[in-house]
């Protein structure tokens, strides 16, 4: 009776693994390859790419461009 059951035991077995696997590469730090992530972004990349996209015109971008800049300071 015990062997009947198991291939159930190795499914099983098998997809813990594939889960503890799936788990441990989409926790994995990022490669230089893959895009920064939205929270790793700075302001001012953020300003430079609502200009580039048109968002906002160029005296928009120069004032709030010096207000971080100047802000470091």
């Amino acid at each position: 009776m015990l062997a009947g059951w198991g291939w159930l035991w190795l499914i099983l077995v098998v997809i813990v693994l594939v889960l503890v696997v799936t788990l441990l590469v989409s926790r994995r730090g990022g490669d230089a390859s893959d895009p920064p992530s939205q929270d790793s972004r700075t302001a001012l990349s953020i300003l430079e790419d609502r200009y580039a996209r048109g968002e906002i015109d160029r005296e928009e971008f120069q004032q709030r461009r010096h207000d971080l800049l100047d802000e470091g300071r």
